[in-house]
Formats: C-alpha cells, structure tokens, sequence
C-alpha cells in the first residue's frame, strides 16, 4: 500500500506473495493502519471528556497531563499518539512492559540502529562488563579479553556475528506488543477484546499459549519507521478456523504478528487448530525473511538467554526454520 512509500515499478510480483495476499484478504479486512512516517503528530480519540480505556478511569479520577504514545517510542515512534491513555497506566506499568521488551531487543535495535526514545541503544550484555557495542557515525566496538566475546568475524563466509545475552519476562514482552493493539483497536471493537484488555492489567489470568510471529529482513531499514495493521475477521471467509484480530507491527529490519487473544467471538477455536494467517509486506516480493514463532505466555522470568544477529555484506544471514505458520 502507499504507507510503505515503495516504488514497485518494474518489479515482478512473485505467484507466492499473490498467494499470501490472497489469503489475507479472502479472510481479513484492514480496519487500521497508520503510518507514523509523517510530518505532525496525530492524537488518536477525542480530546475532550477523556477516558482511559485500559483502566477506566475518566478526568475526574485521573490525570492527562502526558503525551501517551500509541506505538512505543523505544521503536522509533514520535509522532503517533492517543488521548485515551492515563498518566498512571502510561507510567509504572506500560513502562515496565516496555522495560522488558528493550531488553529483548536491545542487541538487535543497537546493531540495526533503531532510534528509540534516547537515541540509539548502546550495547553491553551486563552493565559492570567494559565491553560494549556503541553506533554513532560507524559501528564501535570495545571488547576484552576475560569477558564474554560479543562480535565474531568469519571471514570465510563474509558473516560479521554479534553475540548477546538477555534477561526478560516472555509475557511482559507480549504485553507490550498487545498493549500497543489495543491501543490502535478503534472504540466500537473494545467490547470484543475485554478480555485481553483484563489480561493486559492483570485483572485475569489464562493458561495458554501467546503465538508472536517473529520476523527480521535484511537491508537497510526497509521500515524506516513504525508501520501498524490490525486485521478484522471477514463474515464470510475461506477458512474457518481463523481469529477474529491480527496485528502487525513492523519497524527497522523487524516485524511483530500477533492475534488478540481471549475474543468471546474466538471461543469456538478452543481445542481447534487455529490458522495463523501470515500477513505479507512488500518486502516479502524480494526477500525471504528469517521467521520464528515465539511462545511469549510464561511469567517466568529468562535470564542470561544467548542470542545473536549476523550481518554480511548488505544483508541478513539467511535461515531455514520450520514454523507452523499459515503464508501461503
């Protein structure tokens, strides 16, 4: 579509990508998108009478006083905003979901040089370690010799790897991705996702599985910035067992899918297989991506994970992985 601000002339569109599409759209119709990549902010919902839509909690009750971002500002987001977001729940708590959800990133936002709130993160895998991986005009890297190597060269495949270690909650990673939604989602939807929104702030809790289509494409930015999508499940569609709502958010060199989760109009997929319907980009007409279906739903706490980024020349290592995801 135009928000991607792609020039397709001349390209061929590849019998796979047309699939994928339609796929999409015989089961889906787009009811938000937004671009971030504009020249004034945007405020989603109305200014007046506010309400937070997460907690509840009108004017009287609360205050407004900060500008709440409707995708995080750790991805590169300045401009997209919401009006229908409190200064408490924009706080303590939305912080810490995107606390966790920098830590996850932070190696590959570094490397990838995603501008977050404070620029470009610098990396270290602990804060007391000297080594460290710092982006200003070029990549500078200070590595000793007694602590963990965080950058290898093989020379032999041209292959620069970059090495970390993490430590997070799988689902305060999710939060954050469905809090910014849940967010997008317009108001006449909010009562088919209470539930996820009663998730979202702990006001219940479910024992399943939280599916995160994990995807990274090679290039220079080919997102330069924030692109969101939520998908609507069409009355009549060609499969059945699909969820109500999609979600894409795609950023830098990476992209995030997920379903809402917990929908009442969802109940009839409990103990079906659901297909996951792989939301295609532009991008997907040249590259084939590194994907991975990430489990997001525990609340234990990861420490120390190993996991890396590999860079060659212009472009990403490329991977085979088997994942049980619908993109055809």
């Amino acid at each position: 579509g135009d928000v991607y601000k792609r020039q397709m002339n001349n390209i061929v569109i590849p019998q796979r990508f047309r699939l994928m599409c339609n796929n999409l759209y015989e089961n889906y119709d787009c009811i938000v998108k937004y671009d971030t990549d504009i020249e004034n902010k945007h405020f989603i919902g109305n200014k007046e009478n506010r309400s937070c839509r997460f907690c509840n909690r009108n004017q009287r009750e609360t205050k407004f006083r900060k500008e709440a971002h409707a995708i995080s500002n750790l991805i590169g987001n300045n401009r997209l905003f919401s009006y229908y977001e409190c200064d408490e729940c924009n706080g303590v708590l939305f912080t810490q979901f995107e606390s966790h959800f920098s830590n996850y990133m932070r190696l590959r936002h570094c490397v990838s040089q995603i501008h977050g709130k404070n620029g470009i993160p610098s990396y270290k895998n602990r804060v007391e370690d000297f080594s460290r991986i710092d982006i200003k005009d070029m990549i500078s890297v200070a590595q000793k010799e007694d602590e963990d190597a965080i950058v290898n060269f093989d020379r032999e495949r041209h292959i620069i790897h970059f090495s970390g270690k993490r430590t997070y909650k799988p689902s305060m990673v999710y939060k954050c991705l469905l809090k910014m939604a849940l967010t997008i989602i317009p108001e006449e939807e909010l009562p088919n996702v209470q539930n996820a929104m009663d998730y979202l702030m702990g006001r219940k809790k479910y024992m399943c599985k939280l599916p995160v289509l994990y995807r990274q494409y090679g290039g220079i930015h080919p997102f330069g910035k924030p692109i969101c999508f939520l998908y609507k499940r069409k009355e009549k569609r060609i499969k059945e067992n699909v969820p109500q709502y999609l979600f894409m958010i795609a950023y830098g060199n990476f992209v995030f899918q997920l379903y809402i989760p917990f929908c009442d109009n969802d109940k009839f997929l409990q103990g079906k297989d659901c297909n996951f319907i792989f939301i295609p980009t532009p991008e997907d007409i040249t590259q084939i991506p590194i994907k991975e279906l990430l489990d997001l739903s525990s609340d234990d706490r990861v420490e120390k994970e190993e996991y890396g980024i590999d860079f060659s020349f212009g472009s990403y290592e490329k991977k085979d992985l088997t994942i049980n995801i619908n993109d055809k």
